[in-house]
Formats: structure tokens, sequence, C-alpha cells
């Protein structure tokens, strides 16, 4: 480039203002400004409109890297509009650097370039470009989308719940997953964006303002299960039943109908995909004496003039949601929780003789507990209340892993529920991705996906006493399918798919 004053080649780069690259031209000292191209430096041409379609299937390409032909050809098989998002890698190490961005031929087709709004809740940011290597993709974009939820192109699957207010529907942000193979730099940067590196997708559903979002997680072959259908790239079968369905905290006394119907209703999750596993976490609320209320006069009236005030009832409650809803292929796994462990800090707590509603359980417990604690190898083993009182109404098949036993399903730990982290530290998303297990956990009401880290929502109603203010609860849970891949699954509108 020259200058347009005095024809000189002496400029500099001095930063981009707009969409125009600036130069200073050493010779006369004046400015000149080239248009620049923002959208991608290649000879392809990308689609800028979106067919109208009840379902999408959304991925990411990365430029002169080879496409997962296997994957691409299960994708196919879908009854759902392929947007495939072109992303950038500069330093790509299979291909010659200076060569011009390019795309494999078979993905051209479905190229799309730009910014789609989906339904009335949803935009495919296809015109943003993340960092291939990036191990946090979705940081800093919280508010970018306004209050739709957003769809992002990279090739490491992860997922955050944005607070919204509670009349607004639920804001989701996601990744996509990659439809081309692993082609990183010999860095640091490079090999940790392999090890991320998924070949998959996101599947979005939409109907007018209801939307639902899944990952598709493919295997080495390019194969996939969605809930219950297998595609391959010879065609789609009948998928063998799930491995498990992780629920979202139950909290049975404040359980959500609608949720409770998308589980275990008629043609709901647990009819559809009849998993081996039914994983149930904070199975118990223990609202009836919730430490929290300690010193407040109202709550404790409001329990009093509703008959809220019986724990064994409560326990009764939990069970008998168990056995009603655990079918007989089935086994239930209740995993040790914050809310189950308030029963045993109520026992150690509390006087029986200033709460004669649950005097009789209490000692009965109680006694339990003493004659059964005991020094082990590692201190002092006391049993857990809720293991002891559960047992003697429960009629299905059951599990109880306790916190230190873990239970593993097709590789995934779902023993832990994510209220307790590395160390005894708090339990969050982050530091339970970094321990190198893949694992499943609830806790925090809201879904997630960081690294091997899957976090269920919850099945509660959606407005508990607790929550003030904008909110990033949603209602769902997470199937292990048979082939040992995970999917989030997000109830909206009162249904958890299309």
């Amino acid at each position: 480039m020259k200058c347009r004053h005095c024809e000189s080649s002496k400029l500099s780069k001095r930063g981009v203002r707009g969409n125009k690259q600036r130069y200073h031209c050493k010779k006369c000292g004046k400015w000149n400004f080239k248009e620049l191209n923002l959208a991608v430096e290649s000879s392809v041409e990308f689609r800028s409109k979106v067919k109208q379609h009840k379902r999408y299937v959304i991925t990411c390409a990365q430029n002169n890297t080879k496409v997962h032909t296997g994957f691409l050809k299960s994708l196919l098989h879908m009854n759902a509009e392929l947007i495939v998002i072109p992303i950038n890698y500069q330093n790509v190490s299979l291909f010659n650097k200076n060569e011009e961005k390019e795309w494999c031929d078979s993905v051209k087709p479905f190229l799309h370039y730009g910014r789609f709004n989906i339904g009335n809740n949803v935009t495919i940011l296809a015109d943003l470009k993340v960092n291939p290597t990036a191990t946090s993709p979705l940081s800093g974009l919280d508010s970018i989308s306004g209050h739709r939820a957003a769809i992002i192109g990279h090739p490491q699957i992860e997922l955050k719940s944005v607070a919204v207010p509670t009349y607004k529907y639920p804001k989701i942000l996601t990744t996509t997953g990659c439809i081309t193979e692993r082609n990183y730099s010999e860095t640091k940067a490079g090999k940790k964006g392999e090890f991320n590196h998924t070949i998959g997708a996101c599947l979005l559903e939409v109907d007018g303002d209801n939307y639902w979002i899944r990952q598709i997680n493919a295997c080495h072959d390019g194969s996939f299960i969605d809930i219950d259908t297998l595609y391959t790239p010879n065609g789609k079968f009948k998928a063998d039943n799930a491995e498990a369905y992780v629920c979202g905290d139950e909290h049975v006394a404040f359980i959500s109908e609608t949720a409770k119907k998308c589980t275990y209703g008629k043609k709901g999750i647990i009819d559809t995909i009849k998993p081996k596993y039914i994983v149930h976490h904070d199975l118990l609320d223990f609202y009836s004496r919730n430490h929290h209320h300690k010193g407040d006069p109202f709550i404790s009236a409001a329990k009093y003039n509703s008959k809220f005030m019986s724990v064994k009832d409560e326990i009764k409650q939990c069970i008998k949601h168990i056995n009603k809803t655990t079918p007989d292929y089935a086994t239930s796994i209740i995993v040790a929780s914050n809310h189950i462990d308030a029963l045993t800090r109520w026992i150690k707590e509390s006087d029986w003789k200033n709460d004669p509603v649950n005097a009789e359980l209490y000692l009965e417990t109680a006694l339990h507990m003493v004659r059964n604690s005991k020094i082990g190898f590692s201190g002092a083993e006391v049993p857990d209340p809720f293991e002891f009182i559960a047992k003697k109404y429960l009629k299905c098949n059951y599990v109880f892993p306790g916190r230190k036993k873990g239970f593993r399903i097709k590789g995934i730990d779902i023993s832990m529920h994510g209220d307790v982290g590395p160390s005894g530290a708090r339990g969050t998303v982050q530091n339970l991705s970094k321990i190198g297990v893949r694992c499943i956990t609830g806790h925090g009401h809201t879904p997630a996906i960081k690294f091997g880290h899957y976090r269920v929502p919850t099945m509660s109603r959606l407005d508990l006493e607790y929550m003030r203010g904008p909110s990033n609860w949603t209602n769902g849970g997470c199937i292990v399918y048979a082939n040992g891949k995970r999917s989030l699954i997000i109830f909206v509108g009162n249904r958890w798919r299309l």
C-alpha cells in the first residue's frame, strides 16, 4: 500500500477505527485509511440468512482443518437446519500459515456469517469470533445478546445461565462444539485447546417464545444419541435405553408440578429414555425444621398454621415420591446433599424436650446413631439418619452412595452434590471442573457445563421463599446416554422438548 497523498510506501499501522485500518505516512505525515473486511479473510461466500425451521443444529468449523466426515454425515440424518459457524485459528499446525483461510468443501454449503435471531428468545452469534484455544469462551459475554439466549461457535462445549427478571424466559449462553478435527499448535495454549476440543454441536428447537437447547456429543466414528434416537453416518436408529437420568434438585415438599410431569409423567423423560439409574439431589428439603428459620416467629407461625412441623411426615413424603416414580427396571440413587445433611444437624443441635411433634422420631433416630457410631480407619463414623429412616419405607431398588464411597456411571461420578468442593472448600462450577474427573452435580439450581463438569438445575418451584431479585434458576436435569455421552435437559414453557 502507498500513501494516497505522496505515493510513499513508508506507512506504519496506527490502529483501527470503525471498520478502517489507519496508516500514518512517515514521509508527509498524513493519514491513510483502508476499509477492512471484518468478516473473514477468505474467498468463501457465507450465508447471511437462516431458513425458518423448528429445529436447528449449530456447530463450528475451524479454518484450514479437516472435517470429521462421519459426524457431518450423522448430522445430515437429522430433521434440522444445519448451521456451521466459521472460526479462525492463526496458529494452524497442519497447514501453511500463509495460506488464505479456507474451509473444506463439504461444509461450505452450511457456513453462515452474521447475527441471526431464531424465534423470539434466541440469537446465534455467528459474527463473534472467539479464539479456539480460549478456556473460558463465554467469559464477558453475559449481556451481549440482550434478553435473548445466545449460541456462540467454539470447539469447547461450555454453558451458563444468566440471571434475568423472574417474568422473563431463561437466558442460556452456550458454545457449540466443533465439526472439524483437532488441529492446534505445539504450545501450552494449543495443547489445552486440543484437550478441550469436542466433536459436537448444539441442538436448538424453537416454538414461538419457547426454545430448548441440548448438547450433541459425538463418538469417535461421528455417531451420537439425541434422546432416544441414534444417529450414525449410515442412518438413524432406535437408541439403547439411557444409562442414567440425573434429576435437578428435587426439594420434594416444593417440587414444581410442571417439572414433575416433564420428568415422570407420560411421555416424560423417564418414560422416553428408560434409564437404568435415576439420580436424586436434595430429595429432602427439611423445611419443617430448617435451621435458617431459627428466631423467626412468623415462619414458625406459618408452619404451625399449615401443620408443616413434622419431620417424619416430610421424610415419608420424599419416600412416597421415590417409590412412585422409580420404575421396576430402574434403581434410584439418593445423593448425600446439604438439605439432607440438615437432618443430621437437627439431631445434633436441637433439644427434643422442646419439640413434642418430633420427639419420638428424634429419640429413635438419635438412639440408632449412638449405637452405631464408631471409630473407623479415618476417625469417627456416624450413621446417616436420613438413610436409617428412609430404608424403613423404601420399596424400590435404591443406593445411598454417601459422601466418601462414590458412584460412577460410564466413568462419570454422580455421587457429588456440588456443595463441597476440593479440599472441603465450597463447591463451584469452576473448582469442580478442575478435578480431572467427569462429574455431574447439583446444588446450584442453575445449569452449567465447564470442561468435564455438568451441573443440573432444579426441579423445585422457581420462586422459592429465599429467591430474591433476578434469577438464573431453571428446571431440568441431565441424561447419561448408553454411549457414555451427556446432555443437559432444560425445561421451558411447561415442556422439555419440541
